[in-house]
């Protein structure tokens, strides 16, 4: 993630992202949810045989435990304009966001704005951060491959236990990471997670999952082709 001076675009360069290209093995856990304007994915290409990227589902700071433990969120995540569409498009995204269980109904508030403007204001409380742990302990399972020479000792199983209520997440997850890990693998899609399919993947969402993006400075969504995605930048 880099947002250096007016353009991203030149990121990697200017700040040297591209120094993977000298390690031996590098794992990249990705944020498949994350969509903020200033928090562009800079990927491992560099690493070529040697990079493996798999995406997550979460924001960047639940997979990197960046939350507190019943933070909850009361935030504008929509500014719709227009005489005649600001209501039908702040509508069509009520729904979205619902029906991918971000939120429930009346956790949702259309506000009309002096400007022909609508706001979606979302509010959620107590999210949990222990999702986090997914992520940590795949990551340190990735670490132990014999080929990469590092060890753990037990205390990171016995202090960052699975909660019972995240057992089938992880075990999905982590049958996700074994399809598609290796080194030199391309095959993990942020896509891949953006199914309202699995209940287990909506009750993530709602209830361990923060919605990143917002109309505050530096937490901008950025929209590609009208749907919310991440710009991904060579590294």
């Amino acid at each position: 993630v880099s947002s250096h001076g007016l353009s991203f675009s030149n990121d990697t360069g200017a700040l040297n992202l591209d120094a993977v290209i000298h390690a031996q093995n590098v794992v990249q856990l990705t944020a498949a949810d994350e969509h903020r304007k200033n928090f562009s994915l800079t990927d491992i290409e560099s690493a070529g045989g040697n990079g493996q990227e798999i995406f997550l589902p979460g924001v960047h700071s639940d997979i990197g435990a960046g939350y507190r433990d019943g933070e909850g969120e009361s935030q504008v995540v929509l500014w719709a304009s227009g005489v005649f569409t600001a209501l039908k498009k702040a509508e069509k995204e009520r729904n979205r966001l619902v029906a991918a269980k971000w939120y429930k109904a009346e956790e949702l508030t259309l506000l009309a704005t002096h400007n022909n403007g609508v706001l979606l204001q979302a509010a959620r409380d107590s999210i949990s951060n222990r999702y986090s742990r997914i992520p940590l302990h795949i990551m340190a399972d990735l670490a132990r491959e014999p080929e990469n020479k590092i060890s753990f000792d037990d205390r990171l199983d016995g202090r960052e236990k699975i909660p019972p209520a995240l057992e089938l997440a992880q075990q999905e997850i982590k049958a996700y990471v074994d399809q598609h890990k290796g080194k030199g693998c391309r095959t993990s899609e942020a896509a891949h997670w953006h199914d309202n399919e699995r209940s287990w993947l909506r009750d993530l969402r709602y209830g361990y999952f923060h919605f990143s993006a917002k109309l505050a400075f530096g937490h901008g969504p950025r929209y590609i082709g009208g749907q919310r995605r991440r710009m991904t930048y060579g590294g």
